[in-house]
């Protein structure tokens, strides 16, 4: 692989960019905490009062591992811009100062609303954050457990060919993931992963399983132990339901190529950090 092809951190990255974050942005406000960083969105003067969302991390929490991490964050975005990934948040830049780090990307201001749990539809939109008819510290913090629905939306996608909860445009997507009319599974997908899949798309955050839960799942027991990944084929109908087959297909050259940037990524390299 050539070093054109891998994520590179780029030496001195930080240190060469002008910004700061007295001079350079206005009206910041928090849309975000993680464990590590608090996200707010700002304008940035230097991009035409560009609205953009600024990672902030305190230097003085971050164990060397993470530095490595941010490093690396920063470099598969690089990658991505670089090969012009489709539906990747762009980068502008990254910077510090003798206490933090920060990261200048793109701002989003929904997500994919086919994938929301309904406790993140239920949220204020950011707008309103923003603005500041919403306080940050009135929103009830998510957990994990959106991310497991959003697994159980792609499972269901993926054994289905289609959506879990469909309609003709968001509104219609939102009211029927809040009122939970969900599509059906059909005969050829088995009891035992269509269990899996519900236990995934429960509606209220406490009935999903956590991660570690859901490994101890019966359909996944059947195949932790084979050293192979799930045969989500094995629940299809084969000739019978030619959608799904359609829509494995697509998976299976999906997943070819997200192999292909994942072993570049395991591979990143840190130049001059």
């Amino acid at each position: 692989m050539s070093e054109q092809d891998s994520p590179v951190f780029p030496p001195n990255f930080f240190e060469s960019c002008p910004w700061s974050i007295q001079n350079d942005f206005q009206s910041l406000k928090e849309v975000g905490k993680g464990k590590d960083t608090v996200i707010y969105s700002a304008v940035c003067l230097p991009l035409g009062n560009k609205i953009v969302a600024v990672k902030i991390y305190d230097k003085s929490r971050l164990a060397s591992t993470k530095v490595r991490a941010i490093k690396r964050e920063v470099a598969m975005m690089l990658y991505f811009m670089r090969h012009r990934y489709p539906n990747v948040v762009e980068l502008y830049g990254a910077f510090e100062d003798e206490s933090r780090y920060f990261i200048v990307m793109e701002y989003c201001s929904v997500g994919t609303v086919e994938y929301m749990a309904p406790e993140v539809i239920a949220l204020p939109p950011v707008d309103a954050v923003v603005s500041g008819q919403v306080r940050a510290s009135e929103i009830p913090p998510n957990t994990e457990k959106v991310d497991i629905w959003a697994l159980g939306v792609t499972f269901f996608e993926l054994v289905t060919g289609r959506l879990p909860f469909e309609g003709k445009d968001k509104l219609e997507i939102k009211t029927n993931i809040t009122e939970y009319r969900m599509s059906g599974f059909g005969p050829h997908v088995s009891a035992q992963c269509q269990d899996l899949i519900r236990s995934m798309l429960a509606y209220d955050p406490a009935d999903r399983p956590s991660a570690e839960e859901l490994l101890q799942h019966s359909f996944l027991a059947l195949y932790r132990n084979k050293g192979a990944a799930p045969a989500f084929e094995s629940s299809l109908g084969g000739s019978s339901s030619p959608g799904p087959s359609v829509r494995l297909g697509r998976l299976k050259s999906w997943s070819r190529a997200s192999s292909t940037v994942s072993s570049k990524a395991g591979r990143w390299e840190e130049r001059g950090a």
